[in-house]
């Protein structure tokens, strides 16, 4: 039998032990049947010990530590591979541990699932609200998004944000596709995947706050890395 809440969720962290102990006792609260996926990036600060504590008052708490940093996006996809094996669901959520999602939102995708259908938080949809970002990094999001639209010629507004909620069949097909890009460019990958299979794409308007504890973990630098890869993406499935 599936859980009440028919859900996994999959939370990819590195150094968000701060962050984590107010978002799990708060996720556990909305959703107290839906399993947790921490996949953690060896961090630094204490993040598996917590964890370790606090699986013994919620149970559906697990923890898959890898042993470098080898980015947000590869730790998504270990999160949906043991999800898949380990979690009687018929929805995989993935979220970041920042609250730039909010726990309180999580409802919205979850009022729009459907089997064909990936269900994406977006920020650049009629009636989304960006909070506390700096000018500079909304613009070159919303110009990168442009950008990756107009190659891979899908019809998002935001394949940049990772709060997503992907139907079991779109996760079995990423897990096995296992995309090549790492870090914040599978989302385009597996976005590009799920297109090719005839998925939908429901966006769904959501309150983006930057972060407030911790730091960001995505460079200008490397911004300009995952602009090239899409077109990498883009020969790699032609």
């Amino acid at each position: 039998m599936p859980s009440k809440d028919n859900f996994s969720i999959i939370i990819p962290t590195f150094n968000e032990k701060e962050n984590l102990i107010t978002l799990i006792p708060g996720l556990k609260e909305l959703y107290p049947d839906a399993p947790i996926f921490i996949v953690d990036d060896n961090s630094q600060d204490g993040t598996s010990s917590f964890i370790g504590n606090i699986s013994q008052k919620f149970p559906q708490i697990s923890l898959i530590s890898r042993k470098t940093k080898l980015g947000r996006g590869s730790a998504v996809i270990d999160g949906l591979k043991t999800a898949l094996l380990t979690a009687n669901t018929d929805y995989y959520l993935e979220l970041d541990a920042d609250f730039s999602h909010q726990p309180s939102e999580i409802k919205r995708l979850l009022d729009k699932k459907n089997s064909g259908t990936l269900v994406i938080g977006s920020r650049y949809t009629k009636g989304s609200v960006i909070i506390n970002w700096p000018k500079y990094r909304q613009i070159l999001s919303y110009l990168a998004n442009i950008y990756i639209r107009t190659i891979l010629k899908i019809p998002l507004h935001d394949f940049t944000n990772g709060f997503r909620l992907y139907p079991k069949k779109a996760a079995d097909i990423i897990v096995r596709t296992n995309p090549a890009e790492k870090g914040f460019t599978t989302l385009s990958e597996t976005a590009y995947i799920l297109y090719r299979h005839h998925f939908k794409f429901t966006e769904v308007p959501i309150t983006f706050i930057n972060r407030k504890l911790g730091k960001t973990k995505i460079s200008p630098q490397e911004y300009l890395k995952f602009l090239a890869s899409i077109i990498r993406i883009r020969k790699n499935y032609s």
